[in-house]
């Protein structure tokens, strides 16, 4: 429970840059929070949440916003979408443009996008969850026995390559969910 405050703590931190929230989950999370209701009783807790959460929003929209100036002509093309919301934002790239079908080796025009995605991304603290899809249609080779190894995979080489660009490794988790979470229907071609 006690390293739960601290993780939570720290997150809010990170999230907001506020040093003194930092300092807090480093001297002890509860402890640091007693300290705290001396300080400024619950009213200082909510004050700090609030500008915590009042600036990781604004760093969030930066985010979003250098994402979406650097990728306007993809995003023009419906090949790329960026959404939002206080607390995340999500870049969903077409699996047409990444990879070609039943693979996960990034295609050649694929690289400079995801450069580019990885430079402005590299300067923010904020942690990355790289999530990979595949399609219905069956697969059982020897790299890739089922969609799971695939979508797997091609998460996993997005993150390598975002670590080469310079993100943090740190920062990043490799996802995949196979067939199971289909960002389309696949009814027809283009889902």
């Amino acid at each position: 429970e006690i390293q739960a405050v601290k993780d939570g703590l720290k997150k809010l931190a990170d999230l907001g840059g506020l040093e003194g929230l930092e300092k807090i989950a480093e001297l002890g999370g509860l402890q640091g929070l007693e300290e705290l209701a001396k300080i400024g009783g619950l009213e200082g807790l909510e004050k700090l949440i609030s500008a915590a959460g009042s600036e990781g929003g604004k760093k969030l929209e930066k985010i979003a916003e250098d994402i979406e100036r650097a990728m306007s002509g993809l995003i023009q093309k419906d090949l790329i979408s960026v959404d939002r919301s206080d607390q995340w934002i999500e870049v969903e790239i077409n699996t047409s443009i990444l990879y070609p079908s039943g693979s996960a080796h990034l295609q050649t025009e694929a690289v400079p996008i995801l450069k580019d995605l990885a430079r402005i991304l590299r300067d923010f603290p904020n942690p990355m969850r790289v999530e990979g899809f595949t399609d219905n249609i069956p697969i059982n080779t020897l790299v890739y026995p089922s969609n799971w190894e695939l979508s797997a995979a091609r998460a996993a080489r997005v993150v390598r390559l975002f670590t080469a660009d310079g993100i943090s490794p740190e920062r990043m988790a490799a996802i995949g969910y196979g067939e199971y979470r289909p960002r389309d229907s696949n009814d027809t071609k283009e889902g």
